[in-house]
């Protein structure tokens, strides 16, 4: 990733460019049904960054899922294939520690919507093996060339998140929008309940 998107995170250089990157959008919610960028994807950036700040599902033991749209976020549903991996380490009730690849939160040709966080634990969570409050999601998902209409949209996400039992999880999960249509708007949100958090849209030159 260039330097630049990074010290502008570092540094929360906001609307000025710093290399090769500039924050073009910041969406911060205590409570929504989702987090939307319906404008500002375009063909100016060659990648699109989306940083993730202490995310979290209002209501306890949620997935976070992420989708994309070719009209604005008229609708949303795009054809999509992916792997979906997990790093994870109990630290209550067991010890459990893995790196595996999760196939039922891959997608094989479908427009149903990509999770990017299993289960999560809510910010305040306190009970179910949970006893310390604060649980959250931070994280990056990149949407290469979305403006395309020759080529398929890659994108990677890579994520760290607190699973409703007390675990840190990290997940590497990567794949592409399966059409030569322009993606132009991108959605957050959980399974059930409410969203909380920031989000912000880098564009990368």
């Amino acid at each position: 990733m260039p330097l630049g998107i990074n010290k502008a995170a570092l540094f929360g250089v906001a609307g000025a460019v710093t290399d090769s990157a500039i924050l073009l959008s910041t969406v911060t919610t205590a409570g929504a049904a989702s987090i939307e960028f319906t404008t500002g994807i375009t063909s100016a950036y060659k990648q699109y960054v989306f940083g993730f700040y202490k995310v979290a599902p209002i209501t306890n033991a949620q997935s976070i899922y992420m989708i994309t749209s070719t009209d604005g976020g008229s609708s949303y549903g795009v054809t999509t294939t992916s792997t979906y991996f997990n790093a994870y380490q109990h630290i209550i009730w067991d010890t459990t520690t893995a790196l595996a690849y999760r196939p039922s939160s891959d997608l094989a040709q479908s427009t149903s919507p990509q999770e990017i966080a299993v289960t999560m634990a809510m910010s305040t969570q306190t009970a179910g093996g949970n006893n310390t409050p604060g649980a959250n999601l931070a994280g990056e998902l990149i949407l290469y060339n979305p403006a395309s209409t020759t080529y398929v949209k890659h994108w990677v996400c890579k994520t760290s998140w607190n699973q409703h039992l007390a675990a840190a999880y990290e997940s590497f999960i990567a794949g592409y929008v399966n059409t030569t249509t322009a993606v132009n708007a991108i959605k957050f949100y959980a399974a059930s309940g409410n969203i909380a958090g920031t989000i912000k849209m880098w564009g990368v030159l």
